[in-house]
């Protein structure tokens, strides 16, 4: 009996435990700043073990959601389930040119599949429980985002 209240303390006790940073590489080539207004989109190219910063830009109050496209080369989908998209929140130092380590913490990692394209819904603010219509080969973050957490990040590979 007394194992078991150690075991339900310790298994307590490691679910309260804080997000741990990783450290992260990679250029960074693209700076993607999105303003939360409707159908607002902007676009990146990204290449492997590149990485792009997402920054959202003016009022914020009432953004519920980002939804990320990618769209997959032949040759990547000739690869599959080889190369990875990994999304980070809370990265320090701040994002700029020239500096290639990083440390953040994971909030979304996802092997990419053979398809054309995939669709990543990241929410952000008051959106749980909105039930989006993805398409398939769709994935959403289960951790809910605030304007807080960006600049956001998404390198290509893993």
């Amino acid at each position: 009996m007394r194992l078991k209240a150690i075991l339900a303390v310790l298994s307590i006790c490691l679910l309260c435990l804080p997000a741990v940073a990783e450290e992260l590489r990679g250029l960074l080539v693209a700076e993607v700043r999105l303003r939360a207004e409707p159908a607002y989109e902007q676009s990146a190219g990204l290449a492997l073990s590149e990485m792009a910063a997402v920054r959202l830009e003016g009022d914020t109050r009432f953004l519920r959601g980002l939804r990320l496209e990618l769209l997959l080369s032949n040759l990547l989908k000739q690869h599959f389930d080889s190369f990875a998209l990994a999304i980070y929140r809370r990265v320090s130092p701040e994002p700029r040119p020239g500096l290639m380590a990083y440390q953040g913490e994971r909030i979304f990692f996802q092997y990419l599949p053979y398809q054309n394209r995939i669709y990543v819904l990241l929410p952000v603010g008051g959106m749980e429980g909105v039930d989006d219509q993805l398409p398939a080969g769709s994935y959403r973050v289960e951790t809910l985002l605030t304007p807080e957490d960006f600049p956001c990040w998404w390198p290509s590979s893993r």
